[in-house]
C-alpha cells in the first residue's frame, strides 16, 4: 500500500457516507498539505492538478472498493469549483 493509499484509507474512514472523490481529495489536501504540494510540483505538465487528481481518483477507487464502498457516477465541484465527473461512494449492503 502506497503512502497515498494509507492517507486515502484514513481519510475515507473519517468521512460520513455518502461522499464523493472530490470530498476525499479536498480532505487529503487539507490533511497532507506538504505531501500534496510536493506531488503537484513534481508534475511538469500544464495541468498538474488534473493529472494528480486523476491518479488519486484511481487510488481512491481501489481503496474505497477494498473498504466495501460502491461507486456511482456523479458530478460535483472540483478543487477549483468547476462541476466535473467523479464517483459518489456509498456503503455496500
Amino acid at each position: 500500500m502506497s503512502n497515498w493509499d494509507s492517507a486515502i484509507k484514513e481519510t475515507v474512514e473519517s468521512l460520513t457516507a455518502p461522499f464523493d472523490s472530490h470530498d476525499i481529495i479536498r480532505e487529503l489536501a487539507r490533511r497532507n498539505q506538504c505531501d500534496y504540494v510536493k506531488a503537484l510540483s513534481a508534475i511538469t505538465t500544464d495541468t498538474p492538478f488534473h493529472q494528480f487528481h486523476t491518479q488519486l481518483g484511481h487510488q481512491i477507487k481501489s481503496v474505497c472498493e477494498q473498504l466495501g464502498f460502491m461507486g456511482e457516477d456523479s458530478r460535483s465541484p472540483d478543487i477549483f469549483g468547476q462541476q466535473s465527473k467523479c464517483k459518489k461512494w456509498i456503503r455496500s449492503e
